[in-house]
């Protein structure tokens, strides 16, 4: 089988980003995501078990989210670890008590 390839990079409104990621949920959970550029497409069958990755950058004037997800047609799933989450909050940080002595 060749290969075959379709590539998208350009700056949308947030609105049509969350349209597109929402249609990108529906289609793996359908089983195929078609993902098409003009008269290219690839068709993709995600597979039970995937594999991702995330990376989240900060910097002083620029923020960057990358999301990459993976899959072999013939892998096991595995557990995602408890310490992951991807969520609209940040974490609690808890704040030793005032009262509490410095450890050395």
């Amino acid at each position: 089988m060749a290969k075959k390839e379709v590539e998208f990079k350009g700056t949308l409104e947030q609105k049509q980003l969350v349209t597109y990621l929402e249609d990108l949920i529906k289609s793996i959970k359908a089983g195929t995501v078609v993902v098409q550029h003009g008269a290219e497409h690839v068709a993709l069958s995600p597979q039970d078990a995937m594999e991702l990755e995330v990376e989240a950058k900060q910097k002083e004037d620029k923020e960057k989210l990358s999301i990459k997800l993976s899959w072999r047609k013939t892998v096991a799933a595995a557990e995602a670890p408890e310490t992951f989450k991807i969520s609209a909050e940040a974490p609690k940080v808890e704040e030793p008590p005032a009262d509490a002595e410095p450890q050395a």
